[in-house]
């Protein structure tokens, strides 16, 4: 009887024991596919935010020979951060990349009649303009998922006001790009 008994506590000790790697085995499998999952976000993030940075530089060029295609007025960017794909549609220009739909619109902030732009093609001192581009990323592959980015550039242009304080020197391009929070 006392050898039943033994191998009786034995044989709950493995099952025990079997039980408990087979817990540690399950969770370390869920830790894996959750980070799995969580670097395939972040990766898919990083992929949207390089697209967006390609795609900007793209507009930031095509503006320079036509600042008039696709022109909104002033909008904030929370604003245009809630404004429905109808809206988009409506009164931006879209395209379509890879896969990877897209509209921006463009927003004329003002000029500088001070902000001398001097190293230009023809040599002379023209004044800056400045441009908000808002891309408005809509990813295919992510349902509901959307990525806005915008960025501020200065393009030179002709004088029309007089500047009535001390003249700086701006360099054209990309003054600065941001995310917008959804």
């Amino acid at each position: 009887m006392q050898k039943n008994a033994s191998s009786g506590f034995v044989l709950i000790t493995v099952l025990v024991f079997i039980q408990i790697f087979s817990i540690i085995s399950l969770y370390s499998l869920i830790y894996a596919f959750d980070s799995l999952k969580r670097n395939n976000h972040q990766w898919t993030g990083d992929i949207n935010r390089l697209t967006s940075h390609m795609l900007l530089q793209q507009l930031e060029t095509r503006i320079a020979t036509d600042q008039t295609a696709c022109v909104i007025a002033v909008t904030p960017a929370p604003q245009l951060a809630q404004k429905p794909i109808s809206w988009w549609q409506q009164h931006a220009c879209s395209d379509n990349v890879r896969g990877i739909r897209y509209y921006y619109a463009i927003e004329f902030l003002g000029d500088d009649p001070c902000g001398v732009i001097k190293e230009n093609a023809i040599n002379q001192s023209l004044i800056a303009k400045f441009y908000r581009i808002t891309l408005y990323l809509l990813p295919d592959k992510l349902k509901g998922a959307k990525y806005i980015i915008q960025s501020s550039i200065v393009l030179p242009g002709v004088q029309t006001s007089v500047c009535e304080g001390k003249l700086h020197t701006i360099y054209p391009g990309r003054q600065m790009w941001r995310e917008i929070d959804l």
